[in-house]
């Protein structure tokens, strides 16, 4: 079923013939479009062929401005825009009717030239306006440089300057403190050598000094004979005579017992002897009073220690007597 508008028709002035206009509402028929395309080859065998044209095109300016008739520039009608709009009309009807392969192409296109990478931005030469900027910009920093540059400079001269007089003065300073130190580490030395030669003490004092080197010097390879023994235990144990030599220890332990409280006794009376209030002997002999009684500790231990190794020998001795008492019988 297709459904018809009705037609407008105008008289134009003049006497022209009306002309009339009508279209059709729906989906075209095969007798619409034969005929849309009957008339249009009857419009393009009243159009002018092109070598006309181009002869029309070539005569005299002058003459064709003469002849062509102005075009009057009134509105268009309602005629004219219903087919304007039938125009559009049909143009997207085309592109609806489409096959398939052809959409897909334009598709296609339209994805491969969105796809496509821009091209670059092209480099222009700087304007003049843009040539003195950089300059600007350019001076600032330039000026800011040097600016810095120099401050660096002048403070690094003045901090040298401040550093080398103050190592002046300073070295100044340590050589008047230098000569006052050696002066004060000679009259320590006198005065310490002063009392030391006094007629009070001077015989106790080396008398001391002398004991306390040689128990020193005795003491030291007793201690360590003494550790090596009870490491050893019965290993190294002399079968003819088992026990002198552990005794040798215990009487030359005992001596040293002996002379290191003799040797404290001495310190003792020494300094109640020494009545100065700023000594430097007195602090020395002092400081040995804790070296005898630490030495006097080791004696007792290592006392006991060779008793703990007789004890041991002895009953190692009477098992080895029993086991060959038991052999025999």
């Amino acid at each position: 079923m297709v459904l018809k508008q009705s037609s407008t028709s105008r008289r134009p002035s003049g006497g022209s013939s009306s002309r009339s206009t009508s279209r059709t509402l729906g989906v075209p028929s095969a007798s619409h479009i034969s005929s849309a395309s009957a008339t249009g080859s009857v419009r393009g065998r009243d159009k002018p062929s092109t070598a006309s044209a181009k002869a029309t095109n070539t005569k005299d300016p002058t003459e064709a401005g003469r002849n062509v008739p102005k075009r009057s520039k009134k509105p268009l009608d309602s005629t004219a825009k219903s087919r304007l709009g039938k125009s559009a009309d049909s143009s997207k009807n085309a592109n609806v009717f489409l096959p398939a392969g052809q959409k897909m192409a334009q598709l296609n296109g339209s994805i491969t030239s969105s796809s496509a990478k821009p091209q670059p931005p092209v480099l222009k030469p700087l304007d003049q306006s843009d040539t003195l900027q950089v300059a600007a910009q350019l001076y600032s920093w330039l000026y800011m440089n040097n600016s810095l540059k120099k401050a660096h400079d002048f403070s690094n001269a003045a901090a040298r300057e401040a550093i080398e007089s103050f190592r002046r003065r300073l070295q100044e300073e340590e050589s008047d403190i230098s000569d006052r130190h050696i002066r004060f580490e000679a009259e320590r030395l006198i005065a310490f050598l002063e009392e030391l030669a006094s007629s009070e003490i001077a015989a106790d004092v080396a008398w001391v000094i002398r004991g306390l080197m040689k128990h020193e010097e005795e003491t030291t390879p007793l201690l360590a004979e003494a550790l090596t023994l009870a490491g050893h235990g019965v290993r190294n144990i002399d079968y003819v005579s088992p026990m002198h030599r552990l005794n040798d220890l215990l009487s030359d332990l005992a001596r040293l017992r002996t002379k290191s409280t003799t040797l404290e006794t001495a310190l003792h009376r020494i300094l109640s002897r020494h009545h100065r209030e700023e000594s430097y002997l007195k602090p020395v002999l002092q400081a040995y009073l804790p070296v005898l009684h630490a030495r006097a500790d080791n004696l007792d231990t290592a006392t006991e220690l060779i008793l703990d190794i007789k004890e041991n020998i002895g009953m190692w001795l009477e098992r080895e007597s029993l086991v060959l008492d038991t052999g025999g019988t």
